[in-house]
């Protein structure tokens, strides 16, 4: 089963970024884009992926760093594609929270079957969570305690999501 769902790609690379997304988009996936990790961060205020492929050396800062702030809001599985190639490297990036690492120069096809492998294996939570008397609708990012609609804003919400995924 070829699993579709939303990419962000951070890569400061323009060329790289373009191919990346257009085989991505090719496959039929959503993809966003981003050459800086102010616009990433834009594109999360508004989407959540359920990939991010993430370059390391980026010009307004470190993808090591920023995945640390992802995972504050983003769940999504993080796959690094970089030309930082040393053991360390890899092994920085994997504790920080990364799930894959892959250095450039890189296979296509071994890029796009990783990513597929992360939406294919990827654990979307239930329409309805319930735990005690709190309930998320997350299909409509509405919470509820006692029945009561808490009217979460969007920020909110996803951080009580993310809060009640991992309890």
């Amino acid at each position: 089963m070829n699993e579709k769902g939303v990419i962000l790609l951070v890569e400061d690379n323009l060329k790289i970024l373009d191919a990346n997304r257009r085989i991505f988009e090719d496959d039929g996936h959503n993809v966003l884009t981003a050459d800086t990790l102010q616009k990433a961060r834009n594109h999360l205020k508004t989407t959540e992926p359920d990939v991010v492929v993430l370059d390391v050396m980026l010009p307004d800062g470190d993808g090591f760093d920023f995945l640390i702030e992802l995972r504050d809001t983003c769940a999504a599985p993080v796959l690094f594609l970089s030309a930082k190639n040393e053991r360390e490297d890899k092994l920085k990036g994997l504790r920080a929270g990364g799930n894959d690492y892959i250095t450039k120069p890189y296979d296509i096809d071994e890029l796009r079957e990783r990513v597929v492998n992360f939406l294919r294996f990827a654990r979307r939570p239930p329409p309805r969570v319930k735990l005690g008397v709190l309930e998320l609708d997350v299909a409509n990012s509405m919470a509820f305690v006692n029945g009561n609609d808490m009217a979460l804003s969007p920020k909110e919400f996803a951080l009580l999501r993310l809060f009640a995924q991992n309890e």
